[in-house]
């Protein structure tokens, strides 16, 4: 099977949820099912002297630059229906550099990772064309404006988007023959809206080989809570500041020398401020994260809005971490609740006092550590998830692996 694999960001190294999908998604393709995948990155800068980790999955590597908008196109792309993060990832010249490239290779199907790549590939009518989705945007934007201020320019941009997302998922996603999403909330949303044949749900994986705490040397003698994610998405960020001003402030009396780690790349700002409290640990980009997770005592992840899968959750089961998290935060993954993997919390009294009764028993915090690494092992192996998107794949070309 021969594609071509469309994507923002280089898929280097799975350190973001876009590389997390892109890059095993690439990988385990080319290792369990034998696929033959060209690579074209359509984005702004790239850092490509360091591929080595994605290299050997790929029969090519293409890197595609744009420039970033400037203000006057920012100011014009407000008005226009299509959402603003497609419209400053399109580049007509690209297009024609696209044109090219395909005419010069046959492929079985292409493959666009976020509604940004779509729009490139939409108009090729003879070849099987995949869009993954990732997540309902206009659910998110949705979440963004009932979460902002009333008297805030921001909750006017946000009504705007989630119109402009709304309006470009019922345009464009009935478009291509086959339409992924990474929850069955999404899917279900969509499905609502949309009333179309062609979207399917794919979930996400974890790579439990890597993330498993047994490799990982480190300590965790002081009480710490840990939360992660890149901070540009602004869900991140909001469940950041919350966890800070809601919960560690109140329960910091309580435990002096408790730690709270803030780890991603991008820190906004108001998060940068948040480090002035000598207990607060904002790191920006790492490029291991899994000595904060074996350190840190409990995961808590209090999104408020947001849609899609949440890989920080697995990834913090996978890491034998107890989980808090919002009901907002375990959407299209609620069988972890219902399965008692994790504590879901329904308002800040609740994370408290889960918290206290968490650190008052280290018997219970470690029984779910193992249960949610044992659960994540079996039912969110990248082998299952690849396996169901080339079954779709198949039964779109008429080839099997």
């Amino acid at each position: 099977m021969k594609i071509l694999f469309l994507t923002t960001t280089l898929p280097d190294f799975p350190d973001d949820g876009l590389k997390i999908i892109s890059h095993n998604t690439i990988k385990y393709l080319k290792l369990f099912f034998n696929y033959s995948i060209d690579v074209i990155v359509i984005g702004f800068e790239q850092d490509i002297t360091n591929i080595k980790n994605i290299e050997p999955y790929c029969s090519s590597i293409n890197i595609f630059p744009i420039k970033k908008q400037n203000l006057f196109k920012k100011i014009i792309n407000t008005f226009r229906p299509a959402p603003n993060q497609v419209l400053r990832q399109y580049d007509k010249k690209i297009c024609e550099k696209l044109d090219s490239f395909i005419t010069q290779n046959k492929y079985d199907a292409i493959y666009a990772l976020s509604p940004e790549m779509g729009r490139y590939i939409v108009k090729y009518k003879d070849v099987p064309l995949i869009l993954n989705t990732i997540d309902a945007h206009s659910l998110r934007e949705k979440g963004q404006y009932e979460n902002t201020r009333i008297f805030s320019y921001k909750k006017y941009y946000s009504c705007l988007n989630y119109y402009k997302a709304s309006y470009y998922e019922r345009r464009e996603y009935p478009k291509y023959d086959l339409c992924i999403v990474v929850s069955e909330y999404d899917l279900k949303y969509l499905n609502n809206k949309l009333r179309t044949k062609n979207l399917v749900w794919v979930p996400n994986g974890v790579d439990t080989i890597f993330y498993d705490p047994d490799k990982v040397e480190t300590t965790n003698d002081e009480l710490s809570l840990i939360f992660a994610g890149d901070y540009t998405y602004k869900p991140n960020e909001n469940a950041a500041v919350f966890l800070y001003e809601k919960i560690f402030k109140k329960i910091k009396g309580r435990y002096p020398h408790l730690k709270l780690f803030l780890v991603g790349r991008n820190p906004t700002t108001p998060m940068i401020k948040l480090s002035s409290d000598k207990d607060v640990i904002v790191t920006g980009y790492v490029e291991d994260i899994r000595p904060y997770f074996k350190k840190a005592t409990l995961f808590i992840c209090p999104l408020r809005y947001g849609a899609g899968i949440k890989n920080k959750i697995l990834t913090a089961m996978a890491m034998k971490k107890t989980v808090i998290a919002s009901e907002a935060s375990i959407l299209g993954m609620e069988e972890l609740a219902d399965k008692g993997l994790l504590i879901v919390a329904k308002d800040e009294d609740d994370y408290i006092e889960n918290i206290h009764r968490l650190f008052s028993d280290k018997t219970l915090l470690e029984r779910y550590g193992e249960t949610a690494r044992d659960y994540v092992v079996k039912k969110f192996s990248w082998y299952s998830a690849t396996g169901k998107l080339n079954d779709y794949i198949c039964n779109l070309t008429k080839k099997g692996n």
